[in-house]
């Protein structure tokens, strides 16, 4: 059933673009001028937001418009002349005919981006706008997805990152450009009294059911970590208390996450905004999210949890060119008795981070001046 209501919605899809493409020859012309901005489609919280707040602030000469679904939760914070409502005719109009196309993801700018990905691999994609791939967060793996794609300018963070994708995902050195992303011009310490917790998603347990995740490596580790009574008692000592907010993908299962520790809130992406927690954290506890990149940027401590590391870069991604549990911002642990160790340790030395990692991070990153967003702008206007 679930295969049949896919297609059904392709074959919607496939329709209201054929549409589109016939429009476009007589009415294209009064939709070329803009700027069509996306992240998910559902959301405004990433780069892509980050960037459309520049444009209005800094650039209110472009015509800016931003794609986002008539229910999303954030639709409040983009300008009402300015909201293009996902998957309507007017976004496939858009699509086709904006000047300049903008998104996090790849294709995240289209009515349908895992569809029009794979139709763009054939050619049978007829946008005429310059596409920006302004990215969700810094690529550090192999991400066979992201190899050979039409983009016309590949944002990236680091000389690292920008070498690896110009060599590994066979883009010209001309596309791939360093400017350090939109969101980081905002990315300020604002420590409140919270550890924030968010491990990344598994490719392999997003189709499982209910009961298969509940017996998942995945989810017994980390319910076992927040349900140690060590833990407990440490919250207690410190007097902290400590954020658990699931993965995007992982959020429609927030439910099966059973908590006894009175200490921990599990955060829902309606009443938490990623963004507000990494600036307000003491400290950022990850398995493998690129999430890390925006706390080591603010130089707070960083452990990292890596208790199915064979198993993810078996399933889920390819080793890049950085190995963590060697180059990281912080500690790998691969076991909660090594983890709350760490744990207790950064808690002791008053949430300071160790000058080593501060070092690597301030290796790492090309810039840090609050001018990302222009560097794009500037970028942008040259195409």
């Amino acid at each position: 059933m679930r295969k049949v209501r896919k297609r059904i919605l392709q074959m919607y899809i496939l329709m209201k673009y054929t549409i589109s493409l016939i429009l476009s020859c007589f009415i294209g012309k009064k939709y070329t001028k803009v700027w069509l901005i996306s992240e998910r489609g559902d959301e405004a919280r990433d780069n892509g937001y980050a960037f459309y707040k520049h444009l209005k602030n800094f650039h209110p000469e472009v015509k800016v418009k931003y794609v986002i679904s008539r229910n999303s939760y954030d639709i409040k914070k983009i300008d009402t002349d300015d909201i293009i409502i996902f998957k309507s005719m007017n976004h496939f109009l858009y699509f086709l005919n904006a000047k300049y196309l903008i998104s996090t993801h790849h294709m995240g700018y289209s009515p349908e981006f895992g569809m029009f990905g794979k139709l763009d691999d054939k050619n049978l994609v007829f946008c005429k706008g310059k596409r920006i791939f302004i990215q969700h967060g810094i690529i550090y793996n192999f991400l066979p997805s992201l190899v050979e794609k039409k983009i016309d300018l590949f944002i990236t963070s680091s000389a690292y990152e920008r070498d690896f994708i110009i060599n590994k995902f066979k883009y010209d050195k001309n596309v791939v450009k360093c400017t350090g992303l939109a969101r980081y011009d905002d990315l300020t310490n604002e420590n409140e009294n919270f550890i924030l917790v968010m491990p990344t998603w598994r490719s392999y347990l997003y189709y499982c059911t209910d009961e298969e995740f509940l017996n998942s490596e995945y989810y017994k580790m980390w319910t076992s970590f927040f349900n140690s009574s060590r833990l407990q008692e440490i919250l207690k000592r410190y007097n902290i208390k400590i954020l658990f907010y699931p993965h995007y993908e992982i959020q429609k299962r927030i439910k099966n996450f059973k908590i006894k520790n009175q200490r921990i809130i599990v955060a829902d992406s309606l009443n938490y905004e990623i963004h507000d927690l990494l600036k307000k954290c003491k400290f950022f506890i990850t398995d493998y999210s690129s999430t890390f990149f925006d706390i080591g940027y603010m130089h707070k401590p960083i452990i990292y949890f890596h208790f199915d590391y064979e198993e993810f870069y078996a399933k889920h991604y390819v080793t890049g060119y950085m190995d963590i549990r060697k180059d990281g911002f912080g500690l790998s642990c691969y076991d909660i008795d090594s983890l709350l160790n760490e744990f207790e340790k950064i808690c002791e030395n008053k949430f300071q981070c160790d000058q080593k990692y501060i070092q690597r991070e301030k290796n790492f990153y090309m810039y840090s001046d609050k001018q990302n967003c222009e560097r794009i702008y500037k970028l942008i206007k040259k195409l």
